[in-house]
């Protein structure tokens, strides 16, 4: 990292600024093509829990390569400035990269999938289990990860 002033490295600090973010940005690769987009996640223990159609581009991609790479930000506020070359901004924000892999039984999907709720709410919800069947719900075990306080 080249700005040092800003890295955090703190294992607690780094896990509740990912925990404090809304969205995680995923990024993957399929054929030699790059694929990203925002999606709804959880995390626990070093993983990040992200749910999927059993289908679509992101399950073909992940399936085909599952590496990852991923970044999530939070606080994030524009700070303007007299002149353009001043304009910045403030924010915590964590990248990493991490190794994906598809829960296959019921019972880790469930699990997976709360961990998912309860990173957005601490009411408890009953799953849809047609719902469910159709649904599918990935590990990402983080393997590297840097965060950084722009404050």
């Amino acid at each position: 990292m080249r700005k040092k002033q800003w890295e955090v490295t703190d294992p607690e600090a780094v896990a509740a600024t990912l925990l404090e973010a809304e969205v995680l940005h995923l990024a993957m690769s399929r054929e030699n093509r790059p694929y990203a987009l925002t999606v709804n996640f959880g995390y626990k223990d070093g993983v990040i829990f992200i749910h999927s159609s059993l289908k679509g581009q992101k399950a073909a991609t992940l399936r085909e390569n599952p590496w990852v790479a991923f970044c999530a930000e939070t606080r994030v506020a524009v700070t303007a400035a007299e002149t353009a070359c001043k304009w910045g901004a403030t924010y915590r924000s964590v990248a990493g990269v991490g190794q994906s892999r598809f829960l296959e039984s019921e019972e880790d999907k469930l699990a997976g999938l709360q961990i998912i709720m309860d990173h957005y709410t601490q009411a408890q919800h009953p799953f849809d289990n047609n719902i469910v069947a159709k649904t599918a719900v990935l590990a990402i075990v983080v393997e590297e990860i840097s965060c950084h306080w722009k404050e």
